[in-house]
């Protein structure tokens, strides 16, 4: 079902910029202290969803700081993994309708092989899942777990969508779908871009494909699914015109 929710068949695997991709921020004390580096390739449209909710951190939720521009640039590495674990929970915690969590770490052992119809990747078959129903409980299980996320080599960005869609559970994704939805990743150039649907569940909780508000019908009288609840730190999209292999979903 994971497979078939992101690509919509069982056999595709993650292109080489997502297997590669984690949170990694720039230099503690430095102009972007508070800012993750962005990756290539669709990967980097999860990076930025995430980058909202960590300044929201840093600005509004850190003790002891002014809230100002100027205070984030002094943000430490201990305030930078703070952010990152808060960030990554909150998203969590909401797509899990704020009644647990689940989060998805590699481990050694496989507990799914290879067969004609499935590829092996190197980490789906390799997950364990840890459900945590405290939302503090879970910002500190990340925090304590950190390195998975933000460590090179660990698939950091893959793991927190992993962890997302079973957050969220297939049968409640499905419902926030609608007839219009494609899979949520894409092909594009030998890669693959995140549907809207999956940066609208990182910053609102709910996988909506479209940016209108509410409900709408369709050209076909079909209804379409769109924004029903507004995010804490606002609404987040960028478009990247002059290449159409980087242009993100609209």
């Amino acid at each position: 079902k994971l497979r078939q929710s992101l690509f919509g068949n069982t056999d595709q695997v993650f292109s080489s910029d997502w297997t590669e991709a984690y949170f990694r921020f720039h230099d503690p004390f430095s102009d972007l202290a508070f800012a993750l580096e962005m990756g290539k390739g669709g990967a980097r449209s999860i990076q930025m969803a995430v980058q909202g909710p960590i300044i929201k951190y840093l600005l509004f939720t850190r003790k002891g700081k002014d809230c100002n521009f100027l205070s984030l640039r002094a943000t430490s590495k201990r305030e930078q993994d703070h952010a990152l674990a808060a960030a990554l929970a909150g998203a969590l915690w909401a797509a899990g309708a704020a009644r647990k969590a689940t989060i998805c770490l590699v481990t050694e052992d496989a507990y799914v092989a290879p067969t004609p119809d499935y590829s092996g990747d190197g980490v789906t078959e390799r997950l364990q899942l840890f459900e945590l129903l405290e939302k503090e409980a879970t910002e500190k299980f990340i925090y304590d777990h950190l390195q998975c996320f933000k460590g090179e080599g660990g698939h950091g960005v893959i793991l927190f969508l992993y962890s997302l869609i079973f957050s969220k559970t297939f049968e409640r994704l499905q419902k926030d779908l609608d007839v219009s939805t494609t899979p949520l990743l894409r092909p594009n150039a030998g890669g693959f871009l995140c549907s809207q649907a999956v940066l609208n569940m990182i910053l609102t909780g709910r996988a909506s494909p479209h940016v209108f508000n509410g409900y709408q019908e369709g050209k076909s009288q079909e209804m379409l699914s769109g924004v029903l609840t507004r995010s804490d730190i606002g609404y987040l999209q960028w478009r990247k015109d002059t290449s159409e292999d980087d242009r993100l979903s609209q």
